[in-house]
């Protein structure tokens, strides 16, 4: 008789329990604690009021403009990124252009047959004379080789700054398209196993149905 009422007891006491748990569960889901529960979990009416959720093709025409998408996203962190990287593209840019241009006159200069145009000087070893007409024929021609060489190369640069500039605009489109995609993703570290009892059909016994256990882990 003693043994009947304790375990009534505790069958009532792990009841108490269990409803207690739910009805803190079903609490913070209705009051959207955003600390606990991921956005996506939260109810419409919850989302509609102050809930920030971005909206991926906004995102896009935003991020026309460079750091727009990361600004509308609200992604503040990744604003000096990308002024960062668009200025140390202009920097490029505006650098090779520069030398290319004295390379590319002082290339020009020294090839044409007027005497007067003279910017290659600048260029000239400290070993070759100012008059071009004493250098040998191999001192001519390593210098020539040497002006064009250059300007080559810094047309290369300048044309590569601005690849890498059109690049880093695309990559910011995409990146404001996939961040306001996987906007409520979570990315928590509760990482917890649910257990509860399900009824599954064996097909081997005509459907019948057994009493299991399903359990289920969230990342």
């Amino acid at each position: 008789m003693k043994y009947s009422g304790l375990k009534r007891y505790i069958l009532a006491l792990f009841g108490g329990f269990l409803a207690i748990s739910v009805a803190a569960q079903e609490r913070v889901v209705a009051f959207g604690d955003t600390l606990d529960v991921p956005y996506a979990l939260l109810p419409p009416a919850r989302k509609q009021k102050g809930q920030f959720k971005p909206i991926p093709s906004r995102a896009v025409k935003y991020a026309l403009f460079p750091g727009g998408g990361e600004i509308y996203n609200r992604k503040w962190w990744k604003l000096p990124i990308v002024y960062g990287g668009f200025l140390a593209c202009w920097y490029a840019f505006n650098w090779n252009n520069t030398q290319y241009g004295n390379y590319q006159n002082a290339y020009h200069d020294f090839t044409d047959p007027d005497p007067e145009t003279n910017r290659w000087l600048a260029f000239k070893s400290y070993s070759y004379d100012s008059d071009p007409s004493l250098w040998t024929e191999q001192q001519r021609s390593s210098f020539t080789n040497s002006l064009r060489t250059r300007k080559d190369f810094f047309r290369r640069d300048k044309e590569l700054s601005i690849i890498i500039a059109v690049g880093l605009y695309g990559l910011c489109m995409i990146d404001s398209y996939v961040d306001a995609k996987l906007f409520d993703f979570d990315v928590s570290d509760n990482i917890s196993m649910h257990v509860q009892p399900t009824l599954f059909s064996r097909p081997a016994y005509n459907n019948s149905l057994a009493l299991g256990v399903h359990c289920s882990l969230n990342f």
